[in-house]
């Protein structure tokens, strides 16, 4: 199975390892309406998510491309847009999403997505 639970100090440790090493203008982070991973996961058979990392209006004007060593940590966050921080134990934080390469997927067609 892709991905584990981690702890919420870990998580905050990485992000902001992240955080410091990027320029201001760079993305920090990423945000999804909980209602649109729900539509995902109860397709029929849908035992995972997989997130890609794509470009939203053709080629930027900087470097492209994730370094080994980038990650992403999914955490919950509530109606006023607040993560949900439960204290160390009781917070569902994740990590360790499985990478592309080795672990693409692609379609039936050949096609990545």
């Amino acid at each position: 199975m892709a991905g584990k639970q981690m702890q919420l100090s870990a998580a905050q440790k990485m992000v902001s390892d992240y955080n410091e090493a990027c320029n201001d203008g760079d993305i920090h982070s990423l945000l999804i309406d909980a209602q649109y991973l729900q539509n995902i996961i109860s397709q029929k058979d849908c035992k995972s998510v997989r997130f890609f990392i794509a470009l939203e209006n053709g080629l930027p004007k900087g470097p492209v491309g994730l370094a080994q060593g980038h990650t992403l940590v999914l955490v919950g966050v509530d109606a006023d847009g607040k993560n949900i921080k439960r204290g160390e134990d009781d917070t569902q934080v994740y990590e360790e999403l499985a990478p592309c390469p080795p672990q693409c997927g692609g379609g039936d067609d050949g096609s990545i997505l």
